[in-house]
């Protein structure tokens, strides 16, 4: 888990893959009411990374995001792309 700021925090989940050198999600969190809700997840379940906006608990159809040319990369990248604009990210979320 990376942390943010008091209540955010990125959850990052890696694991080897054979096809895609690895499989990874990464999951901006922050805490509502006690709990933590899900904003966005980042991930390259499909092969290429994408992410998915979180509404109302259900996350919504895949929106491509740039690969910087391997996993890798893509994880580090991802988690700073988050760090960056999480901000917005919640102001947007439902």
């Amino acid at each position: 888990m990376v942390r943010i700021e008091d209540g955010a925090s990125i959850h990052v989940r890696m694991r080897r893959d054979i096809e895609k050198e690895f499989d990874w999600a990464a999951v901006l969190t922050v805490e509502l009411g006690g709990s933590l809700r899900p904003i966005c997840v980042y991930d390259n379940a499909h092969g290429d990374p994408e992410r998915h906006r979180i509404r109302d608990g259900v996350k919504l159809d895949a929106e491509p995001h740039p690969s910087r040319g391997s996993a890798r990369l893509d994880v580090p990248g991802t988690i700073e792309e988050i760090k960056a604009n999480w901000k917005g990210m919640v102001e947007r979320w439902p």
